[in-house]
């Protein structure tokens, strides 16, 4: 990508997009983690997410198909088993670059947990618990029951730990 590329906030999904997603409201104990909001994608068709100045740090864990990111740093392509870490206010845009994309995500505060992402740049690298934390998600996403969703909460702290580390 070229310095002069003007971002924008867009957001894109075609008729054959499912996301879920998993507030605060519907899983308190994210807020333990600083994690804004979270969900799980399965992406078809047409798709485009940027952000020109985000408030939050993303992270995108890809599960099957493959998508592509554009950031400051140029282009890359985001393959099955990664991790994808975009920092605060670093501007980004993602697509579809396959038939399907899956992933499982999560916006982070800009808040003290998280505060050792700020420094980095836009990166895709390998993540051996990118399908564990894809389907501790789902289950969140359809268990209503606080003590039931603790012990996901736990495993998910100690995959991002394992990760991504935190201060």
């Amino acid at each position: 990508m070229k310095q002069s590329r003007v971002w924008q906030n867009i957001l894109e999904l075609g008729p054959e997009c499912h996301e879920r997603f998993l507030v605060q409201d519907n899983v308190s104990l994210l807020a333990s983690l600083e994690i804004g909001f979270a969900g799980i994608s399965s992406l078809r068709g047409r798709y485009q997410v940027g952000r020109r100045n985000p408030d939050y740090h993303t992270l995108l864990f890809t599960i099957e198909g493959r998508g592509k990111l554009h950031s400051p740093a140029g282009e890359q392509t985001i393959e099955a088993n990664t991790m994808t870490v975009l920092p605060v206010a670093q501007p980004f845009l993602f697509e579809l670059d396959a038939e399907l994309w899956k992933t499982a995500w999560f916006c982070l505060d800009n808040g003290q947990l998280w505060e050792h992402l700020r420094a980095n740049r836009a990166s895709i690298q390998y993540c051996e618990s990118a399908q564990a934390i894809y389907h501790l998600l789902c289950h969140l996403y359809y268990e209503n029951r606080p003590e039931m969703q603790s012990s996901s909460i736990t495993q998910i702290q100690q995959y991002l730990q394992q990760s991504i580390g935190k201060n």
